[in-house]
Parts: structure tokens; C-alpha cells; sequence
């Protein structure tokens, strides 16, 4: 795992404050956005639409409904696996993914061609009742997007030594295609307190993670 910084862009929150919110890159043009993942909160998938403009489509197996909303947001009652997207990631030239599907995220990352998804947010999930940390999926992201930003979320408490790094075991990170970053370095985390909130509101968020 390893955390850039690019000179290009700026980073904004959308979503609602606490969980449900997620910090991306601005200054991108899409297509489409691909939310998995929505249960009661559609709140990123509308700020998303409305700032970009773009075709919407959703993916939730869990939910009878799609929480009320202004956007005409493309459901489908399933939920994400590996392969679930195959055909949807090559109709589109500019994509953002995001992937909050309750650890099912390590197996649809296996073998995913991700060339056209231009940015993405992941929420993934370790331990307890979800996979482990498969640090063969995280290094396999990096090989065609740079990680941008990453949040530990402060519902789950345990974290994991991994050789010199500190990861905590429910996180969200932001990617970005390598094919839209010129100028572009490694950075370390630090927790920006502008962007940066506590999933859990009732809860000190933390801070401490190592990448």
C-alpha cells in the first residue's frame, strides 16, 4: 500500500457527514458512476450526479427499495461479486466505482479489468465476519490506480501490524487512474481535518494509521 499526492487536483467530501461520505479528487469529467452498495444511504450517488452530471446506475441485493431521491438512479436488486460488472466497466469510458459491499470487495477485486474506471472509492472489510487483509488484492489496485487518500472508519476498533505497516480493519480509500495523473509523488498519511470525519459521530475518529 502506498499513498500519492498529485498536484492536478483537489480534493472534496461529498455524501453526507459521517458514514456515507467519502473524499475524492475533483476536476474529472464521467460518464457514469457505479454505486454498490446503498442500503438506507444514497446521499454520495446524489451530490455525485448532480455535480458531474452523469448516468447513475446501483447495485443493492439487501434493500426492497432505493432510499427516496430527486435522480433517476438505474437499481439492480443484486448484489456485486466477481464478474457482476464485467460487461457494465466496458460500455463506459469514464467511470467512478464505488464499492461498499461488506467484504465481498476482496473477491471482486481478483480479476477485474479496471482500465476505464477513472476514479473509485472502496470501503473494505477485515476480520470478525469478513475476509482477511489480502495484501495480494490491495498491491494489484496499485498497478493501474494510485491510492489518494485513505480513512480508517471508527466503527471497528482492531487494527493490524502488516511488516512496517498499520491498517485498521474497516477502511475507505480513494484511487485514481494512472493514466489521468502527470505530476504525481508518495506522500504519508496525515489525517486532513477538513475533510476528514468520524464515521461513528459518538466516537473519536482515528488518526494513527501507517501506509
Amino acid at each position: 500500500m502506498e499513498l500519492h499526492r498529485s498536484s492536478e487536483y483537489n480534493k472534496i467530501r461529498m455524501g453526507k457527514d459521517y458514514d456515507g461520505g467519502y473524499v475524492i479528487y475533483d476536476g474529472l469529467d464521467y460518464d457514469v458512476i457505479i454505486g454498490c452498495g446503498i442500503s438506507n444511504d444514497i446521499s454520495f450517488e446524489d451530490m455525485f450526479v448532480d455535480k458531474y452530471k452523469c448516468d447513475s446506475i446501483v447495485f443493492d441485493g439487501t434493500i426492497n427499495k432505493l432510499p427516496k431521491s430527486k435522480f433517476n438512479h438505474k437499481w439492480n436488486k443484486i448484489n456485486v461479486y466477481q464478474g457482476t460488472l464485467d460487461l457494465l466497466l466496458k460500455q463506459y469510458d469514464k467511470i467512478f466505482l464505488k464499492m461498499d459491499i461488506e467484504g465481498s470487495e476482496w473477491d471482486f477485486f481478483k480479476n477485474v479489468n479496471l482500465e476505464n474506471v477513472s476514479q473509485m472509492v472502496i470501503e473494505f472489510h477485515s476480520g470478525f465476519k469478513y475476509p482477511n487483509i489480502d495484501m495480494n488484492i490491495l498491491n494489484k489496485l496499485q498497478d493501474t490506480h494510485y491510492m489518494i487518500h485513505i480513512h480508517p472508519n471508527n466503527y471497528r476498533k482492531k487494527q493490524y501490524k502488516i511488516d512496517d505497516k498499520l491498517i485498521h480493519s474497516v477502511w475507505e480509500a480513494t484511487y485514481i487512474n494512472k493514466n489521468l495523473c502527470n505530476s504525481i509523488y508518495k506522500c504519508n498519511y496525515e489525517y486532513n481535518e477538513e475533510l476528514d470525519m468520524p464515521n461513528n459521530p459518538r466516537k473519536e475518529d482515528i488518526k494513527n494509521m501507517i501506509v
